[in-house]
């Protein structure tokens, strides 16, 4: 699978021009609310919904392209993006151009592609059109497939909903288990697939979970019943009791943990293209997010990861060339990457995220 490996968009809500951003195996992004880090995050979707063929569905649902455009299409008639990444063949890359509408909707003026046929050549500018609605990536057979593919592999996920009636929490299809979805409401179904088809993998989720939640012994999965075959439900076993219980019977913390352990720790050919996580932090005990960094660390060696956090704890496993501090200036956000080599005479005496919350490296609140 291709790897994303730059990022670059302009006039795009509040990111007036994000200059391409190189990504490293781990990407954390830092910064005040209202910064731009779910702007970057909703830009990311963006890309998503243009690889599924529903980028006007994607419009609407955010309000019209007056929304997505920075300061609206007065101030900005058209957005862009550039994105680098490697492939089979040698570096590539895919551009585009959207242009505002009077029916408050976006169309390309400009697709382009860059794509070394051969591995080791230099690749040459492809045009793919201008006026269309959606992009034309997959309209000459399998010509991009490649590219087509690491936009379509970019996946958020959010696993904030743990109320009582989320659907984390509540019977699910037992065949909807081919990856697991933004928000873990299939996670019974996921982990039942995989105990199936890789068993050392769920076994690995299992112990893993154990760390952070010791009174777990393991989750007890099968369809319902035999008038109900289709469903499924997260049971488990408390390793001090042969008592069943439920997904109800879970701390919010406990699930979210469960959901970010089988999520990083699933077999590395299943890892979607990009993997962005949203505050995975929430609602976690300091040694389950030492946990949680490792596994990062480790899920990063197979795909890269974007991280929005606001958890001081958590930016103080990583060095600062993993971290992005975000900052909004003059009425539009700015992305830095953070260097060792800068803040060396910080780093003696303190962790990377000590220093951000001494305000040394931007991020904080500001006037």
């Amino acid at each position: 699978m291709a790897k994303l490996t730059k990022i670059g968009a302009g006039f795009f809500k509040s990111i007036k021009d994000l200059k391409p951003l190189e990504l490293r195996p781990t990407n954390i992004l830092i910064g005040s609310n209202g910064a731009g880090k779910s702007n970057l995050i909703s830009f990311l979707n963006l890309l998503r919904a243009l690889a599924e063929g529903k980028l006007q569905e994607y419009v609407a649902r955010a309000g019209g392209a007056e929304t997505l455009l920075y300061y609206g299409s007065k101030e900005s008639p058209r957005m862009g993006a550039s994105l680098g990444f490697e492939g089979k063949t040698g570096r590539g890359s895919y551009s585009f151009w959207l242009a505002a509408t009077a029916m408050d909707t976006l169309v390309f003026t400009e697709e382009q592609v860059i794509c070394p046929r051969i591995k080791g050549s230099e690749g040459r500018p492809e045009q793919l059109g201008s006026g269309h609605k959606e992009s034309l990536l997959l309209a000459d057979e399998n010509r991009f497939l490649e590219i087509w593919e690491l936009l379509a592999g970019i996946r958020i996920f959010h696993f904030h909903d743990t109320s009582p009636t989320a659907r984390i929490r509540k019977q699910g299809y037992v065949e909807d288990n081919r990856f697991l979805q933004n928000d873990a409401s299939n996670l019974a179904a996921f982990l039942y697939g995989l105990k199936q088809r890789n068993l050392p993998y769920y076994r690995r989720i299992v112990e893993a979970i154990r760390q952070v939640a010791p009174f777990f012994d393991d989750f007890v999965l099968a369809p319902k019943a035999e008038t109900d075959q289709r469903s499924i439900l997260l049971n488990w076993k408390d390793r001090d009791s042969e008592h069943l219980f439920g997904p109800h019977q879970l701390s919010d913390g406990t699930l979210r943990a469960m959901a970010l352990i089988t999520l990083l720790l699933q077999p590395e050919d299943e890892f979607p293209s990009l993997i962005v996580l949203d505050e995975p932090e929430i609602g976690m005990h300091p040694y389950a997010i030492e946990v949680l960094a490792s596994l990062i660390r480790g899920a990063s060696v197979h795909r890269p990861l974007i991280v929005a956090t606001q958890s001081v704890a958590l930016v103080n496993y990583f060095t600062p060339e993993d971290i992005v501090v975000v900052s909004r200036s003059q009425s539009q956000s700015y992305f830095e990457r953070q260097n060792s080599e800068s803040l060396a005479t910080w780093l003696s005496e303190y962790a990377i995220g000590e220093l951000w919350e001494k305000n040394l490296i931007g991020g904080t609140p500001s006037r």
